[in-house]
Parts: C-alpha cells; sequence; structure tokens
C-alpha cells in the first residue's frame, strides 16, 4: 500500500513539472514523459504483477491512436498525447475511462474559462463551426487554427491532466 502512494506521489511529481513546462515554455520534455511511463509501468508491475502491467498498455495504445488525428491537425501536442498515455497507463484497464474523464471535463472547464475571461467564446465557436464545415464539404480537414498561438487561444493541456488526475485521485479517497 505505502509503496503505491508512494510511485502515485512520483507521478504527480512528474506531472506537475511536465505541467509547469507547458505552461512556460508549450512544451513538455520528452525525459518527463519517459520517466512518467516508466514510473507508471512500474507501478502497476508493483501492485497487479506482470499481467495487468501489459494490459496497461493497451488503453494507452487506444488513447494515442484516437488522439493521433487531433495531433496531426495540431489540436493537441504530441507531449500532450504521451502524458495522457502515462495517465492512462497508471490508471490500468479499470482506471483509464474515469481519469480520462476528469481530465477532459476538467480541460473543457479551464477551455470554458479562458474564452469567457478573454472575451472570444463567440468568435472561437464561430471559428469552429466554420473548421467543421469546410471539412464537410471539402472532405479534408486542414490544421486547425495555425494563426493564432497566443495565450488567449492555447491552452496547455498538460494543467488539465494534473489537475484531473488529482481530482481523480480525491474522488477515489472520498
Amino acid at each position: 500500500m505505502l509503496i503505491g502512494q508512494i510511485f502515485k506521489a512520483g507521478l504527480l511529481i512528474i506531472l506537475f513539472f511536465c505541467a509547469l513546462s507547458d505552461v512556460r515554455t508549450n512544451r513538455i520534455p520528452n525525459r518527463l514523459t519517459a520517466e512518467g511511463l516508466i514510473l507508471a509501468f512500474l507501478y502497476q508491475i508493483m501492485q497487479y504483477g506482470w499481467d495487468a502491467a501489459a494490459l496497461s498498455l493497451f488503453p494507452a495504445a487506444i488513447c494515442v491512436l484516437a488522439m493521433l488525428p487531433l495531433t496531426m491537425l495540431r489540436m493537441f501536442g504530441a507531449g500532450d498525447i504521451k502524458l495522457l498515455s502515462v495517465v492512462v497507463v497508471s490508471a490500468g484497464m479499470e482506471g483509464a475511462f474515469t481519469h480520462l474523464l476528469y481530465i477532459f471535463l476538467t480541460g473543457a472547464a479551464m477551455s470554458l474559462y479562458k474564452m469567457i475571461r478573454y472575451r472570444n467564446l463567440r468568435r472561437r465557436l464561430c471559428y469552429l463551426k466554420t473548421y467543421l464545415m469546410t471539412a464537410a464539404v471539402t472532405g479534408e480537414a486542414g490544421i486547425y487554427d495555425t494563426e493564432s498561438r497566443n495565450k488567449e487561444i492555447l491552452l496547455p493541456f498538460a494543467v488539465p491532466v494534473l489537475a484531473g488526475t488529482v481530482i481523480t485521485a480525491a474522488a477515489q479517497i472520498l
């Protein structure tokens, strides 16, 4: 039990530094995601054995494959997806969906707050509508919003990953 808490604390520390880096530089270092993935995999081995650890890679692979098109369209960064896979591996088969749900709900809430704060909710929704309609008519999805990569638009996604993971941990305790 104690070893599991130590692993979880280590993972939260890694997620914190990933979020800090993402806020400061809009990048998540590969070294941190690699350390997180190793720690998450070791956690699965120590807590549940090799079989569960191997099975924890399955939802991570699904997550990466499902999010890959969003990376290609520049809606998410590759570091964000690698960081999601770290959280999914640490959560294992049973907890992956719950973790992702809290992470994406946190990200949606942060995005909505940001659009309201910068008073660009209507403009962003109009852009999304135009983007989706163009993709539907032409059958091609272009790169999403490459012109306005600024603090009013960007959401360092490692922050909702960290926050969603903390919320999930708190929900499990309660």
